[in-house]
């Protein structure tokens, strides 16, 4: 009898000893799981403070505005030569020829040039190629207020909706040395590269001294050294305006368009005493020609004697190579 208390005592002794053991292990289970769990809870919320004070900055504004200038590419439209209709010449001199100049009406590529042995004005718009045939070989071409006007080696030829509506000889023995339209300041510019220019007046190229403004105050480009130029108003009076020097030698400074309160000039610079190692940017009176408001490819490929273009502050330029002809543009 004794011995079967013993037994029982003992046996009870040994559960108590395992139930002791097994709620000891899940205790330190249970402590371990709730120890995870506030670890994963404290990395969920270090998680969603990022989260929420990355979308925090993201919403402003500015952010928000930086970030789409960043994504959004350069503003450009590209066409291949099957689709202008072009196939580009080889020509004598080591260049490729396709066209001469060419301009933009609103959403509408236009461009000039020797096209199968005929002198053509070809309009690319919605799709659809339209040309118009003319009689002497364009120089240069420009779009303004709805008028197109088309510079030739004896004509000047205005169109308005694809269809000529004045055709205007003339006869000047250096035509060979002004091949640049501009409208400036509101005033019609045959542009001239010793910095006089002929205006249309009365549908008549009248030669000016110098580049006029619509105020009759005339504008002058010229190098002062092989590192600096200088633009003046009223040139007679010794009037200087804006001078400019930089490190490298330069090339042209060329006059190109104007808003309200600006002037921009094509400005080449000589990065290297080497033939052709010229980097040309486009910068502004306004800016003291300081900044480098955009850098222009090189005409490496193409024989076009006007690859730029200004309208409304906005800049166009063309890049061509074997295979098309890419149109891009920005605001100034």
């Amino acid at each position: 009898m004794k011995k079967k208390i013993i037994l029982i005592i003992l046996l009870l002794i040994a559960l108590l000893f395992v139930f002791f053991v097994f709620h000891k292990q899940k205790k330190a289970e249970s402590k371990e799981v709730s120890k995870k769990t506030e670890v994963l809870n404290e990395e969920k919320k270090e998680k969603q403070k990022e989260t929420k004070s990355i979308n925090h900055v993201q919403t402003k504004p500015e952010t928000q505005t930086k970030l789409q200038e960043e994504q959004k590419p350069n503003d450009e439209k590209i066409f291949p030569w099957d689709e202008l209709k072009i196939q580009p010449q080889y020509e004598p001199e080591g260049v490729f020829y396709t066209f001469t100049a060419f301009d933009v009406a609103g959403e509408s590529l236009i461009l000039a040039g020797n096209f199968d042995n005929k002198y053509i004005i070809r309009f690319f718009e919605d799709d659809k190629i339209s040309d118009i045939e003319i009689n002497d070989m364009p120089q240069d071409i420009l779009y303004e207020k709805g008028n197109l006007y088309v510079l030739c080696y004896k004509h000047l030829y205005i169109l308005k909706n694809k269809r000529i509506i004045k055709d205007i000889s003339f006869n000047i023995s250096y035509i060979s040395l002004f091949d640049k339209l501009l409208f400036f300041d509101g005033i019609f510019n045959v542009l001239m590269s010793d910095g006089s220019a002929f205006q249309l007046i009365d549908d008549k190229l009248v030669r000016k001294k110098y580049l006029m403004t619509k105020d009759n105050t005339a504008v002058w480009v010229k190098k002062t050294s092989a590192k600096s130029f200088e633009i003046r108003t009223n040139p007679d009076n010794k009037n200087i305006d804006r001078t400019k020097t930089f490190k490298n030698e330069i090339g042209s400074i060329t006059l190109i368009g104007n808003s309200s309160d600006d002037y921009y000039c094509i400005i080449d610079i000589i990065e290297k005493k080497k033939a052709g190692n010229i980097k040309r940017v486009i910068s502004s009176y306004k800016d003291n020609f300081a900044k480098e408001k955009q850098i222009l490819p090189k005409r490496t490929y193409s024989d076009i004697k006007n690859d730029i273009k200004i309208h409304n502050n906005r800049l166009y330029f063309v890049i061509v190579n074997n295979k098309g002809l890419t149109l891009k543009f920005k605001k100034l």
